[in-house]
């Protein structure tokens, strides 16, 4: 077997393996290029339906140019600013267009709107469009000077940036759009309400989350990203290397509430979202997200939301969702963008 078709058969094992739809439809639209895919996610709507999930690697530019250019604090809040200065234009304009960074480097980007509203932007590109190499080195030259930072590094990683001709920037659009039109089929056919939905331009950095002391943030993401899994105090302090006694300590002091009671919270937060969906049983939203027994389940729940899923979903049914559908502290479901 070559080694092409062997890392061909690890990755369809891998997509089989239970990555979401659109996680598997990014890996295909990347491969057939040589652009990056990623989505800029306003809402939390990734984070609601199982289909639309995504791993950090789809959720912020992650190529090594990019890479560089958040290395220090100050360039990373440059990054931010020009992203956030990107998705208010996009919703300004309410189409896609394609334009250059800061650093003169090349993306398409693509809203996604949902009745109006900007659920999110998709970022395809972390290129070079030929005939703007000159204008990218004149930008990181100029930043470098401004910042005081040395430009070689910036400079290095520029050149190893793949190029594309403006004459394939249609098809690479078309395959963009194609996503897109994917994820808002996805949407509506959740039927989530949207009324439970509020567009941040700059969700993945939200103040109140660098309130947080950095322990804390690392402890929240890896709930949000493991929250389906068996997690506890003691496993989630041994992956990021501390005592539990000091996580524990440490993330009450920050949050208001202990980490146990904060994984209960999240995994209550996303049953409740999967119970509106109203398309799985409550038996399998038992252990979609997290909880291995449907009679514990039931208990937490009634616990936080006062009655039990069953009920809830009833009530939901009639219209009249009889809770707040935040349990956990306010779109901290976006501390995994962090």
């Amino acid at each position: 077997m070559s080694p092409t078709s062997d890392t061909t058969d690890k990755r369809q094992s891998k997509l089989a393996a239970g990555e979401s739809l659109l996680e598997r439809l990014c890996v295909l639209v990347e491969d057939a290029g040589v652009l990056r895919l990623n989505f800029e996610d306003l809402t939390g709507i990734t984070f609601d339906i199982p289909e639309l999930r995504l791993t950090s690697r789809f959720r912020m530019h992650n190529c090594a140019f990019c890479n560089q250019a958040r290395h220090t604090r100050q360039s990373h809040a440059d990054c931010i600013k020009n992203k956030i200065l990107t998705n208010t234009l996009a919703r300004k304009r309410g189409q896609g267009f394609v334009g250059q960074c800061h650093l003169g480097v090349t993306d398409m980007v693509e809203p996604l709107f949902f009745c109006d509203r900007l659920m999110g932007v998709f970022y395809y590109g972390s290129v070079l469009l030929r005939g703007t190499r000159e204008l990218a080195r004149r930008r990181i030259m100029k930043y470098c000077q401004r910042r005081q930072f040395s430009p070689d590094a910036y400079l290095h990683e520029l050149n190893h940036l793949p190029e594309i001709t403006p004459e394939s920037v249609p098809v690479y659009r078309e395959r963009l759009r194609l996503v897109c039109d994917f994820t808002l089929s996805t949407v509506k056919a959740s039927g989530l309400p949207l009324s439970r939905y509020r567009t941040e331009m700059n969700t993945q950095f939200l103040n109140n989350h660098h309130s947080f002391s950095p322990l804390v943030q690392s402890a929240m993401r890896h709930v949000h990203r493991h929250y389906e899994d068996e997690l506890s105090v003691e496993g989630i302090a041994q992956s990021l290397k501390c005592h539990p006694t000091y996580l524990s300590r440490t993330f009450k002091e920050n949050v208001g509430f202990g980490l146990a009671e904060y994984i209960k919270r999240v995994r209550i937060d996303h049953a409740i979202q999967l119970l509106i969906m109203d398309r799985f049983s409550v038996g399998e939203i038992c252990y979609f997200v997290g909880f291995q027994d449907q009679s514990h389940f039931g208990k937490v729940f009634r616990h936080f939301v006062g009655m039990t899923p069953n009920a809830f979903r009833e009530h939901c049914r009639a219209g009249e969702p009889p809770v707040s559908l935040s349990l956990s502290t306010p779109l901290l479901s976006h501390v995994n963008s962090l």
